[in-house]
Formats: structure tokens, C-alpha cells, sequence
């Protein structure tokens, strides 16, 4: 049948196209309710969408060996900048 590495890249890839279907997803629903209520802490919520929407297409990229880029610096920048984002809404939102 199939290899345990196989199968291991088949439910990677799975999961990365889970993950970009959801992040798609939320950042519609992000900017519809930014539209709807226009309120700022959304834009923050929007932004730490797109950043993981960026990085979910970086490892589609080097699933696919269209790029190869060294993950565990990009990884801690990426979260980084999120971590940052839901900060400064936090921050936001309390003054």
C-alpha cells in the first residue's frame, strides 16, 4: 500500500489546503464585518488573517517545491507579526 512518508505528505498537504480554505474564509468574514460595523479592532483581526494566509501560501509553495525557504526563521517572524497584531488590538480596544 502506501509508505508511512507517503501517507505523512499526503495529510500534510491536506492539512495546508485546510488550512488556506479556512483562512480564505475567515478573512472574508473579517472584512464583511469590518464593512458592516466598522469597527477597528476588526482591521487587526483582518490583518493577522492575511499574515496567515501569507504564510499558509509559503508552505504550500515549498510543499509544492516551487520555493525553498529555511521555516523555523520565517515560522517565529510570522508569528511574531501575528502575536503583535492581536496586541495592538488588545491595546486598542482597552484605551
Amino acid at each position: 500500500m502506501f509508505s508511512t512518508d507517503i501517507l505523512a505528505g499526503y495529510v500534510y498537504g491536506i492539512v495546508l489546503g485546510l488550512i488556506l480554505v479556512l483562512s480564505l474564509f475567515l478573512l472574508v468574514i473579517s472584512v464583511r464585518a469590518y464593512r458592516k460595523s466598522g469597527v477597528g479592532l476588526v482591521k487587526y483581526l483582518l490583518a493577522s488573517f492575511v499574515v496567515i494566509l501569507i504564510m499558509d501560501a509559503i508552505f504550500i509553495a515549498d510543499y509544492f517545491t516551487v520555493i525553498s525557504v529555511p521555516f523555523s526563521s520565517t515560522v517565529e517572524l510570522v508569528l511574531i507579526v501575528i502575536l503583535l497584531l492581536f496586541y495592538a488590538g488588545i491595546m486598542r480596544g482597552l484605551s
